[in-house]
């Protein structure tokens, strides 16, 4: 979907527009409604620090609730150095 608008948004123009009363609720609308849609799935991942071990974990689930169990989920531990270190 795409959103072109050809005109200026002052008094040039548009100074109808800026009369009309629902001028900044119609603005808003539409640059929501056209809005870029996040793509990214993000997750809450809960971590705890167990003596010097940190345990991870993360449950993703599908659209319809069901755990996802094909998924590859990584981590990245980055120490004092900004290393990457991992445990196996």
């Amino acid at each position: 979907m795409a959103l072109a608008w050809t005109s200026d948004v002052k008094n040039n123009w548009a100074i109808d527009w800026l009369r009309w009363s629902g001028f900044s609720k119609f603005w808003g609308q539409l640059v929501r409604e056209h809005m870029r849609v996040k793509r990214r799935h993000e997750l809450d991942m809960k971590t705890e620090l167990v003596g010097s071990t940190v345990h991870a974990v993360v449950d993703a689930l599908t659209v319809d609730e069901r755990f996802d169990n094909v998924s590859s989920p990584s981590c990245s531990l980055l120490g004092r150095e900004r290393t990457a270190s991992a445990a196996s």
